[in-house]
């Protein structure tokens, strides 16, 4: 009897779920036409991410695809907090799907991870990117997705990771969207023909609009004519305004290049060292000084005069993210030793942890 009285149990509870899933989707139609999916390489990462298919799917026909990412708020592991912030109902309405039929990919980035690198010194794609464009080349095979019709665009963090990917990639995506996002302004003129629509908040305070009107600038004297749209008053939330524009979505799908696009990466030019940036700290190599945390939890080690703060690398090992994980907890204080590369962003120095040891084990 216990054992058909805890599976009466379980059924009941299975059902109140798919009652809650059917309430949810019946007030947020657009919710249930994402699929939840998970990637994975051979090296074990993976890389979350929910995927949109046409309401009336042809296999015999070409479709566009919408790549779309979120910010750093929307971090995580839970392959759903990356549809808030109004991107599912800009591309998964019940009138978009049917005037703009497409694939849409919104992937979710790690915690520890971000779509864009830190700007000094230059450091590759991330993890969560790489494992993107492996994504989108997958979904390229599983269905009949239009290789000359591949848009991206993104949020804040992903705004930034949109500036990144195009100049990276600068003959793969047909156009582009980045909404509060500072772009890489050296690069430039690798993106001056890549149809690029640019969405700002005049009064944000977390991503500046200089920062936005100065990648347009430099595209512009470069010889590209992007768009830009400035909200005067509106602060970081743009994408608010963003959506709501009803020539975003006709403007980007009658975007289309020439040819199916290639994901052959652009010889980038050098990384400039930013004022500020100490003369005799090495991009690559081993620092030993005290580590502590700050007053936001995040860990830092003080070399002779130097404040570096620390997140693991893409290859850091379970033991390096422990570590970090107690020095930021205010566990672990004292000599380190910590392998990485060192890199400056956000006005800061930071050290993406390769390896790192109390000093009392560092032989």
């Amino acid at each position: 009897m216990d054992k058909v009285w805890i599976t009466s149990l379980a059924i009941a509870a299975a059902l109140a779920a798919a009652a809650e899933v059917r309430a949810a989707e019946a007030t947020d139609p657009a919710a249930a036409v994402f699929e939840a999916r998970v990637y994975r390489d051979a090296s074990g990462g993976q890389l979350a991410y929910q995927l949109m298919k046409p309401a009336d799917y042809d296999s015999g026909k070409k479709y566009p695809l919408v790549v779309f990412l979120h910010g750093s708020g929307e971090r995580g592991t839970d392959n759903a907090a990356q549809l808030k912030n109004g991107v599912k109902e800009f591309v998964g309405s019940a009138e978009a799907r049917a005037k703009y039929p497409c694939f849409a990919l919104v992937p979710q980035c790690p915690p520890d991870d971000s779509w864009s690198p830190p700007a000094y010194p230059e450091s590759g794609p991330t993890g969560a990117s790489r494992r993107l464009l492996d994504v989108i080349q997958a979904l390229q095979k599983e269905f009949s997705i239009d290789g000359q019709r591949l848009y991206i665009g993104g949020l804040s963090m992903g705004g930034f990771g949109t500036w990144d990917l195009i100049s990276r990639y600068p003959e793969y995506f047909a156009a582009a969207f980045p909404i509060c996002g500072g772009g890489p302004q050296p690069r430039a003129a690798l993106v001056k023909d890549i149809p690029v629509w640019v969405f700002q908040g005049g009064a944000d305070p977390t991503v500046l609009p200089k920062l936005a009107q100065e990648m347009v600038a430099a595209i512009q004297k470069a010889g590209g004519k992007p768009k830009y749209t400035e909200y005067p008053g509106v602060g970081h939330n743009s994408w608010t305004n963003a959506f709501k524009e009803p020539e975003l979505l006709p403007w980007l799908f009658a975007q289309k290049r020439s040819d199916p696009g290639s994901l052959k990466a652009a010889a980038l030019p050098p990384a400039v060292a930013p004022a500020g940036w100490p003369a005799k700290v090495p991009s690559q190599g081993t620092w030993s000084g005290t580590v502590a945390a700050t007053a936001q939890k995040v860990p830092r080690l003080l070399v002779q005069e130097t404040q570096f703060r620390l997140k693991p690398s893409d290859t850091a090992g379970a033991d390096a993210k422990a570590l970090l994980e107690k020095v930021a907890a205010g566990q672990l204080k004292g000599a380190c030793q910590v392998t990485g590369t060192a890199v400056y962003v956000e006005k800061r120095l930071w050290i993406l942890v390769d390896s790192m040891k109390p000093m009392e084990t560092a032989k």
